[in-house]
């Protein structure tokens, strides 16, 4: 019996294959730098399958670096208990998903790309006032939710970068309770309706 020859069909494996050396190739090279014909080598395949399980080049990158968690499942956890919890759960909630290196180490790699990557921002931003800014906002009462939504993305993002990206101490180094203990007054001010002028 002859062994089929050449490159691998389009298979779930095929899929698989791809997205990996895509992951790979998005994270060392960038969006502009990874080329589809070095993927589909490194992938073992035929270009054209690139196209038939992905269309595009930005339907690869979209798929290659699918979140490995669900932000609106993490919000509507953190965001379930009474208002004046949410700055310690939504802290918490964003600490445990970067500090697991299951899901840490997949959305570094995905935010180093957007922000290294121009192109990649518009996604990015889209995403961040989509998925985590209109979600915070519905659950907010009094004037302002819009910007008081902002306000606390903002201040999540910025530990995010810090802490994950840029690694400034000391609080690339603290402890979670620590974190959420030095950050909490912050986004409960943030969360809080403004105070009536008397």
């Amino acid at each position: 019996m002859n062994k089929p020859r050449g490159r691998r069909p389009g298979s779930p494996y095929t899929r698989s294959a791809i997205l990996d050396a895509a992951r790979v190739a998005f994270v060392e090279h960038g969006y502009q730098g990874a080329t589809l014909r070095r993927i589909a080598a490194d992938a073992g395949v035929d270009i054209r399958l690139i196209a038939h399980h992905f269309g595009s080049k930005k339907g690869l990158f979209a798929a290659a670096m699918t979140l490995p968690v669900s932000p609106s499942e993490v919000l509507d956890r953190a965001l379930s208990g009474p208002p004046e919890t949410w700055a310690t759960t939504l802290l918490s909630a964003a600490l445990r998903v970067w500090d697991a290196p299951e899901t840490g180490q997949p959305l570094l790699r995905l935010l180093q790309t957007a922000l290294d990557d121009p192109d990649q921002r518009p996604a990015l931003t889209g995403f961040v006032e989509r998925e985590i800014v209109s979600r915070i906002e519905d659950r907010l009462e009094g004037p302002y939710a819009r910007r008081r939504a902002t306000a606390a993305a903002t201040l999540v993002a910025g530990m995010i970068v810090s802490r994950y990206v840029l690694e400034v101490e000391p609080l690339h180094g603290m402890r979670e309770r620590d974190v959420v203990a030095t950050l909490r007054p912050l986004l409960q001010s943030a969360l809080a309706p403004p105070a009536r002028r008397r």
